[in-house]
Parts: structure tokens; sequence; C-alpha cells
């Protein structure tokens, strides 16, 4: 389930909760974070916080699993210094792991190729498929600090 907030920067925080089944089908099911926000403007995402909280781990993880940003229809976020990677493990760990990831836009190619997209979190497991396993506690929390812009007529 998703929310935005408005804070005093201009900026709006948008938050996801995903609870266990929502986290098995990312592989197949991306989750709407911040919906699309209107013909002539696109989302232009600043930093992402993940929080993943495991009371049993996941099993069927292969070792490059992973987790990410998206635009809907294209685009992966690039987050860190030159990495698409959510760097969130789903191993045998049950720590509860918290990652930040500042967005370079630079590299987001044209954004009117974004223009009126939701952006969404999409996970990969290589070959493997499906996560299994878990636990009806496990939480994956998203919290995601972006602006709209309107893009120029």
């Amino acid at each position: 389930m998703a929310t935005l907030t408005t804070n005093t920067t201009g900026s709006t925080v948008g938050n996801a909760l995903l609870i266990d089944a929502e986290i098995k089908t990312l592989m197949t099911t991306g989750i709407t974070v911040i919906p699309a926000p209107g013909v002539g403007k696109v989302i232009v995402v600043e930093t992402v916080f993940m929080l993943i909280r495991k009371t049993a781990v996941y099993t069927n993880v292969n070792a490059a699993a992973d987790v990410w940003l998206e635009y809907t229809g294209g685009g992966i976020l690039t987050v860190g210094p030159g990495t698409t990677s959510g760097h969130l493990v789903f191993d045998a760990d049950t720590t509860p792991q918290v990652v930040e990831q500042t967005v370079n836009i630079a590299t987001e190619g044209v954004l009117t190729n974004y223009e009126n997209l939701p952006i969404q979190v999409k996970a990969a497991n290589a070959a493997a498929g499906s996560f299994t396993g878990g636990d009806i506690n496990n939480r994956l929390g998203i919290a995601v600090l972006y602006k709209i812009i309107a893009l120029p007529a």
C-alpha cells in the first residue's frame, strides 16, 4: 500500500509497505510506489530508502537476486554510484537491512521518455523464479523522496 506526503522542501515522500505475499511476487508483478503524475509531467526521484525485516528467511534465492525501482514500462532508476542494484540481501540473514540510495538522474536519458509514468518496485531472481519460504510477518518498506517536474511545452 502506498501513501504520499509533501514536505517543506517541495519534495514529496512516497511510502510503500509490502507484505510477504507481495515480496514473493515482485519478480512477475511490480508494485506501484508513486502513481503517474499526469500528462506533461515527469517524476524525478531524488533518494530511495528500503528496509527489509525478515522473521523467516526466503528460500529459492539466487545469489544475484535484486530489488529496484523503475518507471513502469521502461527505465530502471540508476541508484548509487553507477549501479541499478537495490542491494537488499534475500539470504539466510534475518537482521533488518536499511539501504539508502541517491538517484543519478543524469544517467536516465531524456526526461520526456518518462512522461506520465508511475514508479514501481520490482525484483529479479535470475532463473530461480519466485522467492519461497519467508513468513507472513516479513515486510519490505520503501520510502522515495521525489519531485514532479512539468515538461517544457
